[in-house]
Protein backbone atom coordinates (compact mmCIF):
# COMPACT_ATOMS: atom_id res chain seq x y z
CA UNK A 1 0.00 0.00 0.00
CA UNK A 2 1.50 3.37 -1.00
CA UNK A 3 1.82 6.25 1.45
CA UNK A 4 -1.20 8.14 0.09
CA UNK A 5 -3.51 5.16 0.54
CA UNK A 6 -2.13 4.56 4.03
CA UNK A 7 -3.01 8.13 4.95
CA UNK A 8 -6.57 7.62 3.68
CA UNK A 9 -6.95 4.51 5.82
CA UNK A 10 -5.57 6.34 8.86
CA UNK A 11 -7.96 9.26 8.34
CA UNK A 12 -10.92 6.88 8.05
CA UNK A 13 -9.89 5.38 11.38
CA UNK A 14 -9.52 8.83 12.99
CA UNK A 15 -13.08 9.69 11.95
CA UNK A 16 -14.36 6.55 13.66
CA UNK A 17 -12.33 7.22 16.80
CA UNK A 18 -13.46 10.83 17.10
CA UNK A 19 -17.09 9.83 16.65
CA UNK A 20 -16.67 7.26 19.42
CA UNK A 21 -15.22 9.92 21.72
CA UNK A 22 -18.13 12.26 21.04
CA UNK A 23 -20.63 9.48 21.69
CA UNK A 24 -18.88 8.52 24.93
CA UNK A 25 -18.96 12.10 26.19
CA UNK A 26 -22.59 12.58 25.23
CA UNK A 27 -23.60 9.51 27.25
CA UNK A 28 -22.53 11.39 30.39
CA UNK A 29 -20.42 10.20 33.27
CA UNK A 30 -17.72 12.86 32.88
CA UNK A 31 -17.44 16.36 34.24
CA UNK A 32 -20.13 18.24 32.25
CA UNK A 33 -18.01 21.39 32.20
CA UNK A 34 -15.98 19.77 29.41
CA UNK A 35 -18.95 19.61 27.07
CA UNK A 36 -18.90 22.11 24.21
CA UNK A 37 -19.45 25.57 25.63
CA UNK A 38 -21.74 28.08 23.94
CA UNK A 39 -18.95 29.66 21.91
CA UNK A 40 -17.68 26.39 20.49
CA UNK A 41 -21.14 24.95 20.04
CA UNK A 42 -21.79 27.86 17.71
CA UNK A 43 -18.44 27.44 15.92
CA UNK A 44 -19.09 23.75 15.49
CA UNK A 45 -22.40 24.42 13.74
CA UNK A 46 -20.39 26.02 10.91
CA UNK A 47 -17.71 23.34 10.53
CA UNK A 48 -19.17 19.99 11.62
CA UNK A 49 -19.80 18.90 8.03
CA UNK A 50 -16.05 18.80 7.31
CA UNK A 51 -15.66 15.73 9.54
CA UNK A 52 -17.96 13.86 7.17
CA UNK A 53 -16.09 14.66 3.97
CA UNK A 54 -14.48 11.69 2.18
CA UNK A 55 -10.92 11.11 3.35
CA UNK A 56 -9.49 11.97 -0.07
CA UNK A 57 -10.51 15.57 0.63
CA UNK A 58 -9.25 15.51 4.22
CA UNK A 59 -5.67 14.72 3.19
CA UNK A 60 -5.53 18.44 2.46
CA UNK A 61 -7.11 19.38 5.79
CA UNK A 62 -4.90 22.46 5.98
CA UNK A 63 -7.00 23.91 3.15
CA UNK A 64 -10.18 23.51 5.22
CA UNK A 65 -8.61 25.15 8.29
CA UNK A 66 -9.01 28.57 6.68
CA UNK A 67 -12.77 28.16 7.05
CA UNK A 68 -12.86 26.27 10.33
CA UNK A 69 -10.59 28.59 12.33
CA UNK A 70 -12.15 31.90 11.46
CA UNK A 71 -9.27 34.17 12.47
CA UNK A 72 -6.78 32.15 10.43
CA UNK A 73 -8.22 32.57 6.96
CA UNK A 74 -5.43 31.99 4.43
CA UNK A 75 -7.04 33.60 1.35
CA UNK A 76 -4.79 36.69 1.46
CA UNK A 77 -1.71 34.48 1.88
CA UNK A 78 -2.72 32.49 -1.19
CA UNK A 79 -3.14 35.60 -3.33
CA UNK A 80 0.11 37.18 -2.09
CA UNK A 81 1.97 33.94 -2.72
CA UNK A 82 0.92 33.94 -6.36
CA UNK A 83 1.63 37.64 -6.79
CA UNK A 84 5.15 37.64 -5.32
CA UNK A 85 7.78 36.14 -7.63
CA UNK A 86 11.11 36.61 -5.83
CA UNK A 87 12.76 36.81 -2.42
CA UNK A 88 13.34 40.54 -2.97
CA UNK A 89 9.61 41.07 -3.49
CA UNK A 90 8.86 38.90 -0.46
CA UNK A 91 11.14 41.06 1.68
CA UNK A 92 8.91 44.05 0.92
CA UNK A 93 5.83 42.42 2.47
CA UNK A 94 4.72 43.12 6.03
CA UNK A 95 4.22 39.40 6.63
CA UNK A 96 7.77 38.34 5.74
CA UNK A 97 9.23 41.34 7.59
CA UNK A 98 7.34 40.28 10.71
CA UNK A 99 8.51 36.67 10.28
CA UNK A 100 12.16 37.74 9.92
CA UNK A 101 11.86 39.93 13.00
CA UNK A 102 10.80 36.84 14.98
CA UNK A 103 13.63 34.62 13.70
CA UNK A 104 16.59 37.00 13.47
CA UNK A 105 18.07 35.98 16.83
CA UNK A 106 17.36 32.25 16.81
CA UNK A 107 19.07 29.31 14.99
CA UNK A 108 17.62 28.34 11.60
CA UNK A 109 16.70 24.91 12.91
CA UNK A 110 13.89 26.62 14.82
CA UNK A 111 12.53 28.60 11.88
CA UNK A 112 8.97 27.56 11.03
CA UNK A 113 7.57 26.88 7.58
CA UNK A 114 4.26 25.58 6.29
CA UNK A 115 4.53 21.89 5.48
CA UNK A 116 4.22 21.42 1.71
CA UNK A 117 2.18 18.25 2.09
CA UNK A 118 0.57 18.64 -1.35
CA UNK A 119 0.53 20.93 -4.36
CA UNK A 120 -2.58 22.64 -3.02
CA UNK A 121 -1.16 23.31 0.44
CA UNK A 122 2.09 24.53 -1.13
CA UNK A 123 0.20 27.55 -2.46
CA UNK A 124 -0.86 28.82 0.98
CA UNK A 125 1.72 31.46 1.64
CA UNK A 126 4.64 33.52 0.41
CA UNK A 127 7.78 31.67 -0.62
CA UNK A 128 10.95 33.10 0.88
CA UNK A 129 14.05 30.98 0.36
CA UNK A 130 13.18 27.48 1.54
CA UNK A 131 10.33 28.75 3.71
CA UNK A 132 6.61 28.98 3.03
CA UNK A 133 5.27 31.78 5.19
CA UNK A 134 1.66 32.65 6.03
CA UNK A 135 -0.18 34.23 8.94
CA UNK A 136 -0.44 31.00 10.90
CA UNK A 137 3.26 30.33 10.48
CA UNK A 138 4.13 33.81 11.75
CA UNK A 139 1.83 33.25 14.74
CA UNK A 140 3.43 29.91 15.63
CA UNK A 141 6.91 31.29 14.96
CA UNK A 142 6.15 33.91 17.58
CA UNK A 143 5.55 31.15 20.12
CA UNK A 144 8.59 29.08 19.11
CA UNK A 145 10.82 32.16 19.19
CA UNK A 146 9.52 33.17 22.62
CA UNK A 147 10.16 29.67 23.94
CA UNK A 148 13.69 29.80 22.57
CA UNK A 149 14.46 33.25 23.95
CA UNK A 150 13.14 32.29 27.39
CA UNK A 151 15.44 29.25 27.46
CA UNK A 152 12.57 26.76 27.44
CA UNK A 153 13.58 25.05 24.18
CA UNK A 154 17.10 24.60 25.55
CA UNK A 155 15.61 22.78 28.56
CA UNK A 156 13.56 20.53 26.24
CA UNK A 157 16.64 19.70 24.17
CA UNK A 158 18.59 18.51 27.21
CA UNK A 159 16.33 15.58 28.10
CA UNK A 160 13.43 13.41 27.05
CA UNK A 161 10.45 15.67 27.49
CA UNK A 162 6.67 15.79 27.62
CA UNK A 163 4.81 18.82 26.27
CA UNK A 164 1.07 19.31 26.71
CA UNK A 165 -0.93 21.75 24.61
CA UNK A 166 -4.43 22.53 25.84
CA UNK A 167 -6.48 23.73 22.89
CA UNK A 168 -4.28 22.56 20.01
CA UNK A 169 -6.41 23.92 17.17
CA UNK A 170 -5.64 22.13 13.92
CA UNK A 171 -2.17 21.10 15.16
CA UNK A 172 0.17 23.62 13.53
CA UNK A 173 2.09 24.54 16.70
CA UNK A 174 2.33 20.88 17.73
CA UNK A 175 3.87 20.03 14.37
CA UNK A 176 6.24 23.01 14.26
CA UNK A 177 7.59 22.62 17.79
CA UNK A 178 7.80 18.84 18.10
CA UNK A 179 9.42 18.43 14.67
CA UNK A 180 12.24 20.80 15.62
CA UNK A 181 13.23 19.37 19.00
CA UNK A 182 16.04 16.86 18.45
CA UNK A 183 15.73 15.04 21.76
CA UNK A 184 12.89 12.60 22.37
CA UNK A 185 9.65 14.50 22.83
CA UNK A 186 6.07 13.41 23.36
CA UNK A 187 3.51 16.08 22.52
CA UNK A 188 0.02 15.69 23.98
CA UNK A 189 -2.85 17.58 22.35
CA UNK A 190 -5.93 18.09 24.55
CA UNK A 191 -9.14 19.48 23.12
CA UNK A 192 -12.81 18.90 22.48
CA UNK A 193 -13.12 15.71 20.41
CA UNK A 194 -14.64 17.82 17.63
CA UNK A 195 -11.48 19.96 17.53
CA UNK A 196 -9.16 17.02 18.16
CA UNK A 197 -10.30 15.68 14.79
CA UNK A 198 -8.47 18.54 13.08
CA UNK A 199 -5.12 18.17 14.83
CA UNK A 200 -5.29 14.36 14.57
CA UNK A 201 -5.69 14.47 10.80
CA UNK A 202 -3.20 17.31 10.28
CA UNK A 203 -0.47 15.56 12.28
CA UNK A 204 -1.18 12.20 10.66
CA UNK A 205 -0.81 13.77 7.21
CA UNK A 206 2.42 15.55 8.09
CA UNK A 207 4.32 13.03 10.19
CA UNK A 208 5.74 9.56 9.81
CA UNK A 209 3.54 6.50 10.10
CA UNK A 210 2.57 5.26 13.57
CA UNK A 211 3.80 8.37 15.42
CA UNK A 212 0.29 9.67 16.26
CA UNK A 213 -1.98 7.96 18.79
CA UNK A 214 -5.62 9.05 18.78
CA UNK A 215 -7.73 7.97 21.73
CA UNK A 216 -10.99 6.16 21.10
CA UNK A 217 -13.72 5.15 23.53
CA UNK A 218 -11.95 1.76 23.87
CA UNK A 219 -8.69 3.32 25.02
CA UNK A 220 -9.62 5.31 28.10
CA UNK A 221 -8.09 2.77 30.47
CA UNK A 222 -4.68 2.60 28.76
CA UNK A 223 -1.63 3.54 30.83
CA UNK A 224 -0.65 7.06 29.77
CA UNK A 225 3.07 6.75 30.59
CA UNK A 226 3.32 3.68 28.35
CA UNK A 227 1.77 5.65 25.50
CA UNK A 228 4.22 8.48 26.09
CA UNK A 229 7.15 6.10 25.70
CA UNK A 230 5.74 4.79 22.42
CA UNK A 231 4.33 7.76 20.49
CA UNK A 232 5.46 11.25 19.46
CA UNK A 233 1.92 12.68 19.49
CA UNK A 234 -0.99 11.66 21.71
CA UNK A 235 -4.46 13.08 21.08
CA UNK A 236 -6.56 13.19 24.26
CA UNK A 237 -10.18 14.37 24.58
CA UNK A 238 -10.59 17.18 27.09
CA UNK A 239 -12.85 15.18 29.40
CA UNK A 240 -9.93 12.80 30.07
CA UNK A 241 -7.80 15.69 31.36
CA UNK A 242 -7.28 13.84 34.64
CA UNK A 243 -4.81 11.64 32.77
CA UNK A 244 -2.32 14.46 33.27
CA UNK A 245 -2.17 13.66 36.99
CA UNK A 246 -0.72 10.23 36.16
CA UNK A 247 2.17 11.50 34.03
CA UNK A 248 5.55 11.25 35.74
CA UNK A 249 6.70 14.68 34.60
CA UNK A 250 5.26 17.33 32.26
CA UNK A 251 8.02 19.67 31.17
CA UNK A 252 5.85 22.29 29.49
CA UNK A 253 2.15 23.13 29.22
CA UNK A 254 1.11 25.50 26.41
CA UNK A 255 -2.17 27.35 26.03
CA UNK A 256 -2.49 29.83 23.20
CA UNK A 257 -5.70 31.66 22.33
CA UNK A 258 -7.71 28.97 24.09
CA UNK A 259 -8.37 29.84 27.75
CA UNK A 260 -10.00 33.01 26.41
CA UNK A 261 -12.58 30.87 24.54
CA UNK A 262 -13.55 28.70 27.52
CA UNK A 263 -16.27 28.99 30.12
CA UNK A 264 -15.38 30.01 33.67
CA UNK A 265 -15.84 26.43 34.90
CA UNK A 266 -13.62 25.04 32.15
CA UNK A 267 -10.75 27.41 32.90
CA UNK A 268 -11.03 26.75 36.64
CA UNK A 269 -11.06 22.99 36.08
CA UNK A 270 -8.02 23.06 33.82
CA UNK A 271 -6.04 25.24 36.23
CA UNK A 272 -6.98 23.06 39.18
CA UNK A 273 -5.88 19.88 37.38
CA UNK A 274 -2.62 21.49 36.25
CA UNK A 275 -1.90 22.35 39.88
CA UNK A 276 -2.49 18.71 40.82
CA UNK A 277 -0.16 17.45 38.05
CA UNK A 278 3.62 17.27 37.84
CA UNK A 279 4.07 20.28 35.57
CA UNK A 280 7.30 22.25 35.33
CA UNK A 281 6.40 25.33 33.24
CA UNK A 282 3.16 26.88 32.00
CA UNK A 283 3.22 29.10 28.89
CA UNK A 284 0.00 31.03 28.30
CA UNK A 285 -0.61 33.49 25.47
CA UNK A 286 -4.20 34.64 25.72
CA UNK A 287 -6.42 37.66 25.77
CA UNK A 288 -8.35 38.22 28.99
CA UNK A 289 -11.56 37.27 27.23
CA UNK A 290 -13.38 37.22 23.93
CA UNK A 291 -16.33 39.34 22.91
CA UNK A 292 -18.33 36.30 21.74
CA UNK A 293 -17.67 34.41 24.96
CA UNK A 294 -20.34 35.26 27.54
CA UNK A 295 -19.39 32.38 29.88
CA UNK A 296 -16.06 33.78 31.04
CA UNK A 297 -16.38 36.36 33.82
CA UNK A 298 -12.85 36.69 35.24
CA UNK A 299 -9.88 38.02 33.30
CA UNK A 300 -7.50 35.21 32.29
CA UNK A 301 -4.32 37.01 33.37
CA UNK A 302 -5.80 37.60 36.84
CA UNK A 303 -6.78 33.93 37.07
CA UNK A 304 -3.27 32.82 36.12
CA UNK A 305 -1.69 35.02 38.77
CA UNK A 306 -4.09 33.71 41.41
CA UNK A 307 -3.32 30.06 40.63
CA UNK A 308 0.36 30.08 39.63
CA UNK A 309 3.59 31.88 40.40
CA UNK A 310 4.86 33.61 37.29
CA UNK A 311 5.91 36.50 35.12
CA UNK A 312 5.35 39.26 34.19
CA UNK A 313 4.04 41.01 37.28
CA UNK A 314 0.33 41.66 37.74
CA UNK A 315 0.82 45.34 36.82
CA UNK A 316 3.08 44.79 33.79
CA UNK A 317 0.38 45.19 31.16
CA UNK A 318 -0.93 48.44 32.65
CA UNK A 319 2.29 50.05 31.42
CA UNK A 320 2.71 47.86 28.33
CA UNK A 321 -0.69 48.71 26.84
CA UNK A 322 -1.09 52.13 28.50
CA UNK A 323 -4.53 53.57 27.70
CA UNK A 324 -5.77 50.26 26.24
CA UNK A 325 -4.87 48.13 29.26
CA UNK A 326 -8.51 47.51 30.24
CA UNK A 327 -9.46 45.96 26.89
CA UNK A 328 -10.19 42.23 27.16
CA UNK A 329 -9.00 41.53 23.59
CA UNK A 330 -5.29 42.35 24.05
CA UNK A 331 -2.88 39.41 24.22
CA UNK A 332 -0.96 38.77 27.41
CA UNK A 333 1.97 36.39 27.79
CA UNK A 334 2.35 34.58 31.11
CA UNK A 335 5.15 32.20 32.13
CA UNK A 336 4.55 30.37 35.37
CA UNK A 337 4.76 27.29 37.52
CA UNK A 338 2.90 25.80 40.44
CA UNK A 339 3.19 27.76 43.65
CA UNK A 340 5.02 24.81 45.23
CA UNK A 341 7.54 24.60 42.37
CA UNK A 342 8.64 28.19 41.75
CA UNK A 343 12.24 27.00 41.53
CA UNK A 344 11.35 25.59 38.08
CA UNK A 345 11.50 29.14 36.74
CA UNK A 346 15.08 29.70 37.97
CA UNK A 347 16.51 28.09 34.84
CA UNK A 348 14.64 30.42 32.48
CA UNK A 349 16.11 33.44 30.76
CA UNK A 350 13.60 36.07 31.81
CA UNK A 351 15.81 38.75 30.27
CA UNK A 352 15.30 37.23 26.82
CA UNK A 353 13.44 39.26 24.20
CA UNK A 354 9.86 38.11 23.64
CA UNK A 355 7.11 39.33 21.36
CA UNK A 356 3.68 40.25 22.67
CA UNK A 357 1.17 41.57 20.14
CA UNK A 358 4.07 42.07 17.74
CA UNK A 359 6.00 44.25 20.20
CA UNK A 360 9.45 43.22 21.45
CA UNK A 361 9.81 43.38 25.23
CA UNK A 362 11.20 41.60 28.29
CA UNK A 363 9.16 40.00 31.06
CA UNK A 364 11.54 40.72 33.92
Amino acid sequence: MDNYKKKLVQIDLIKLKINSLIELRNKGGFNPCFNLNLLWRNFESYIEYIRYLPSKYLVDIRVHSGHAFFSNNWAADYHDGHKIKSDDEALDTKLVKKYLEHVKDIPKKYWCSESRSSEIVSQIGIKYGDYLINRDIVKEQGCVSNLYQLGIIDLLEKRDSVVVEIGSGYGQLAYQLASKIESNICYLCIDYPESLFWSSVFLTVNTIEDSVFVYSSDDIHLEINELIRKYKYIMIPNYLINQLKKINQIDLVINQNSFQEMSEDQVDSYMSILNESNIEILYSYNADGQNQNSELKTRIFDKLHSQFFGYPSINFYDKFYLNDCKSISLKKLFIGSKLKNIKNLDALNLDGDVYISGIKTKLN
